[in-house]
């Protein structure tokens, strides 16, 4: 009993039944150390890091909790649920893992994507309620419609290159430029953001939640939208203001919206958004599929048994 209570811990934090992501970071840590899994404040003093997982929030309680953490890990590219100020205040490392599940969010991107194209959320239910009948939906072609990337990351670029390929015109707002493969498949680069936003029949989002990018689109942004066209967000849900979406979508400005990330997951169940009929949801499951959920936690343990292993700081 002594040594399992001295045995270092890695908490993985999350509400989900994550038991097969559980096993697999045990295996990938080896012996010398022991995963736990719950929801709550990890404070047992043998706690040395925390796997900290995007379905909750890790304030200023739970970084000071465990007296000995020394990492905390996100099996995500975002760092925004995680007190990161108390956290290095402390000399808690934390790190994200932002070159995985690039290709599964990408390829979730396109599926949405085609989605509100094709209006398949509003025909699916139609089909269910017995109106078997085209003239109730709105599909458009999928060629030549035009798709407005905002920031051109890793999965922003791997969707331009798959949109390119169906025939899509790809516009970018991105800062930094874009890629010579993209350029040469035929992408290009927005003036500015209000030039795309006012050309697109669909905006994807890929930018990071930063002070800078909270709200970034707001009831003016989607109102420089053009009227019939979508949105699409699998990045993060606060760079979206929810209820001025949900206004734009009631005035038919914004037809489909279809969104992996809201700004309170799960949803209060009195958002409007759940009820409206052109409003694709999915549970922030963009990144997963069985395999990228083995390779990750893999990754994750591997990366933090490297970690733990450097001397203390």
């Amino acid at each position: 009993m002594a040594e399992t209570q001295s045995t270092p811990i890695v908490a993985l934090v999350t509400r989900l039944p994550l038991h097969h992501q559980r096993d697999v970071l045990q295996e990938a840590l080896g012996d010398g150390y022991r995963v736990t899994m719950g929801a709550g404040d990890p404070a047992d003093p043998a706690v040395v890091a925390m796997v900290a997982e995007t379905d909750l929030t890790f304030g200023r309680q739970t970084v000071l909790a465990p007296p000995s953490l020394r990492v905390i890990i996100t099996p995500s590219v975002g760092t925004d649920h995680v007190d990161v100020a108390t956290a290095r205040a402390r000399g808690v490392k934390v790190v994200n893992t932002p070159a995985h599940n690039r290709r599964e969010t990408a390829d979730h991107t396109l599926a949405l994507i085609l989605s509100v194209i094709r209006d398949l959320r509003h025909a699916g239910a139609a089909a269910r309620s017995g109106e078997w009948n085209v003239l109730e939906t709105r599909p458009r072609l999928i060629r030549g419609r035009r798709l407005g990337l905002i920031g051109f990351g890793d999965v922003a670029q791997l969707v331009a290159m798959d949109a390119l390929a169906l025939g899509m015109e790809v516009l970018v707002h991105e800062m930094k430029g874009l890629t010579p493969e993209t350029l040469a498949a035929g992408a290009r680069q927005a003036a500015d953001l209000t030039s795309l936003l006012s050309w697109a029949d669909i905006v994807s989002l890929h930018v990071p939640l930063t002070p800078a990018t909270r709200g970034l689109i707001g009831a003016q942004q989607l109102h420089m939208m053009r009227r019939g066209s979508a949105i699409v967000n699998t990045a993060r849900g606060a760079i979206i203001d929810q209820k001025a979406l949900a206004r734009a979508m009631e005035e038919e400005h914004i037809l489909h919206a279809a969104l992996d990330v809201l700004d309170q997951e799960p949803p209060d169940p009195d958002d409007p958004l759940l009820t409206m009929d052109r409003v694709l949801l999915t549970p922030h499951m963009g990144w997963y599929s069985d395999r990228s959920a083995t390779e990750l936690y893999r990754n994750v343990g591997t990366r933090l048994r490297e970690l733990l292993e450097q001397p203390a700081d």
